[in-house]
């Protein structure tokens, strides 16, 4: 029995939209990673169909099964072309690019596009958007912290760190030091307390990272020139000590470090508006007309931050739509779709 992977192809789809009406726009299917990348990739892709005359067709490949991710998409590589494009998690792949054959296919093949990010959650953390998080969460303006220097302070204690992750996994030792074990010392794990902008918490991380980094400095001497060899290549690439935050775990920072900081500024704002409705009614029945109505305007933060698509000013968002933009001239040129 022919499996469904082998018509999965640009020219399959090519000959589909062969038989749809002139007036018709061809149809691009986009296979992502999983159900959560559909939005994401979405928010990016639908604001060029206005420009040419071709829709987006957006989906998870799951091969007929319940298995999604990086690894079931590398089955569709050699079918991606002008009609079946490919979007997905950069991972290491963007900085380590030829680690492999996937990544050196993943960087060189203009029908795949990526985060460069680390995953779509590190895009969703842009520094620059995330106060608009807040006020989304809790219709309140009131600004706790600076993102911005936050999250540049965060990326100046794991900086250094991640170099020598990188490294490890550039020369495939996969033993060493983890990824996991990466993961686990940049996480954050004491209380943040607000009023001191989560200094004691991020003390505690920077305790952990610096231990890590004597044990391998003392462990790897000989290895230190080609850690600082590989960090100079990869800051080319635009990695840096201050927004290291973008190319790390991605689940890490949005769980581990973003959502433990919004939640808790969330959680302080709310109820704060709530004690100047106390203040503000005259009766029960008022305060709690006031109460009932903001607990239905304000959301979840977790809710409000997976749907944050307010990072155009990113630097990376910027190479993905370079790779968009690009791609659709290049078939523009061709006369292909457009």
């Amino acid at each position: 029995m022919t499996s469904l992977i082998s018509y999965l192809s640009s020219d399959y789809q090519k000959a589909y939209n062969g038989l749809a009406p002139k007036s018709t726009p061809k149809s691009v299917l986009v296979y992502v990673e999983d159900i959560d990348d559909v939005s994401f990739w979405y928010s990016i892709l639908n604001r060029h169909e206005k420009h040419v005359s071709i829709k987006f067709d957006i989906q998870p490949y799951s091969n007929n099964s319940l298995a999604t991710g990086k690894k079931s998409l590398e089955k569709l590589f050699n079918g991606a072309g002008e009609y079946l494009i490919i979007c997905l998690d950069s991972d290491y792949d963007y900085l380590i690019h030829d680690h492999s054959e996937i990544s050196k296919e993943i960087n060189k093949n203009p029908y795949i596009f990526q985060t460069y990010a680390y995953s779509t959650e590190n895009l969703k953390c842009f520094a620059e958007s995330l106060n608009n998080i807040c006020v989304e969460a809790t219709h309140s303006t009131t600004e706790k912290i600076n993102f911005i220097e936050l999250l540049n302070q965060y990326s100046k204690i794991i900086y250094e760190l991640f170099t020598w992750n990188l490294y490890f996994y550039s020369i495939h030792d996969n033993i060493t030091f983890t990824i996991s074990e990466f993961n686990n010392i940049i996480k954050i794990t004491e209380d943040i307390i607000i009023e001191e902008y989560g200094a004691t918490a991020l003390k505690e991380v920077e305790k952990r990272v610096e231990k890590k980094l004597s044990e391998l400095k003392r462990s790897f001497q000989e290895h230190i020139p080609q850690v600082k060899l590989l960090a100079g290549n990869i800051n080319e690439l635009g990695l840096s000590n201050e927004n290291a935050y973008f190319f790390v775990h991605g689940h890490t920072v949005y769980n581990n470090v973003v959502i433990k900081f919004l939640e808790k500024i969330c959680k302080i704002i709310k109820e704060e508006h709530k004690v100047k409705i106390d203040i503000a009614c005259a009766t029960q029945d008022n305060k709690r007309q006031r109460l009932n109505h903001y607990r239905n305007i304000v959301s979840d933060v977790k809710t409000a931050l997976s749907k944050n698509a307010r990072f155009e000013e990113c630097f990376l968002f910027k190479k993905i739509n370079n790779d968009i933009e690009q791609y659709l001239n290049m078939h523009s040129s061709k006369n292909v779709i457009i």
